[in-house]
């Protein structure tokens, strides 16, 4: 096995540090991490170095949400960083919008499910700004730690904007009830999670009689402006395809069995060539090295809580998925 990635410093890392209390050691970390990944930054800063990490990794997650993505076990030995995906183990992509989905066989309460992810991650963050805080500025890592929701917030919309081939409206309600319209539409009608990206990709409409419920979608779609390069991409290749090209587990098995059992690598291949062609010119590109993991196990790029959560973060409904943003409550992270 071949693991890949610009770094491989984890968050537990830090915590290792302060918990043994080697206060050197955790500034000579931060000064290493800030020489060799983030060199425009002071590297006896450890809260500049905090904001980086924090916004990489809002980037990070968002990216997950809207590629559908579900990291299986999401501790702070499992985050790196750069921002990239890592140590995922038994991941998996939403067959059908269920925020409640797992990956991982032994996650029996849902903690690492796809609509936690978010709470998850602000949990580590939460965790490093501790372990930072025994020998860096306390106050200033919190009011670093408390950007997160909103960071988060407006790279899922940046994300989903991209991923549909659209420009993004300077109002951000509009942004917002396209995106909140069309998680409804997913959660409605089951299809599946991918199809909401290319059957609607730039604003086109030709595949509108596969789907229910959509009328409201479809109002709010019509107004939207295409991007010019989508427009191109939406033209020919694969946007004109048949249906979405997916990674499921189910077909990731069929691969490997394939390879075990006749030394058929060939299916990969082809597989592979059409994600990336999927992925052309777009961050996608980055979860789709990532999908190709799940078949050659490689990993490619992208107590007390110290910190109050957010009045943002602190709205928790009563199956326990936290809710990011009030426009989005009972959407994006509701328990069916």
């Amino acid at each position: 096995m071949t693991r890949l990635s610009h770094g491989h410093i984890r968050f537990g890392t830090f915590e290792r540090l302060a918990h043994l209390r080697e206060s050197d050691r955790l500034r000579q970390l931060v000064a290493y991490s800030v020489r060799n990944y983030f060199q425009a930054l002071d590297p006896d800063n450890g809260v500049l170095f905090f904001r980086e990490v924090l916004e990489r990794t809002a980037r990070l997650t968002a990216q997950w949400m809207m590629a559908g993505f579900v990291h299986g076990v999401l501790n702070t030995d499992n985050m790196n960083i750069t921002g990239e995906s890592f140590d995922y183990g038994p991941w998996r992509f939403l067959p059908t919008y269920k925020p409640e989905f797992t990956a991982a066989y032994f996650d029996h309460a849902g903690l690492y499910a796809y609509g936690r992810q978010p709470q998850a991650v602000y949990w580590n963050l939460d965790r490093l700004a501790l372990a930072l805080s025994t020998v860096f500025d306390a106050t200033s890592l919190r009011a670093e730690l408390v950007r997160f929701p909103d960071r988060f917030h407006r790279e899922v919309l940046a994300c989903f904007f991209e991923r549909m081939g659209l420009e993004r409206p300077a109002d951000l309600g509009r942004a917002e009830d396209l995106f909140v319209a069309g998680m409804q539409l997913l959660a409605t009608t089951q299809k599946p999670f991918e199809d909401l990206f290319f059957d609607w990709y730039a604003g086109r409409s030709e595949r509108a009689a596969h789907w229910t419920a959509a009328t409201e979608w479809q109002r709010l779609l019509a107004a939207m402006t295409p991007c010019a390069q989508s427009l191109a991409r939406g033209a020919g290749g694969y946007y004109r395809g048949e249906r979405a090209e997916t990674v499921l587990i189910g077909e990731v098995e069929r691969r490997l069995s394939e390879i075990y059992r006749n030394g058929n690598w060939q299916p990969f291949y082809d597989k592979v060539a059409r994600l990336r062609e999927k992925g052309q010119g777009t961050w996608i590109r980055s979860v789709i090295d990532l999908r190709t993991t799940g078949l050659c196990r490689v990993a490619f790029s992208t107590s007390r809580s110290f910190f109050k959560m957010t009045t943002l973060w602190s709205s928790i409904n009563p199956q326990g998925f936290m809710c990011i943003n009030p426009k989005w409550r009972g959407v994006v992270f509701r328990a069916r």
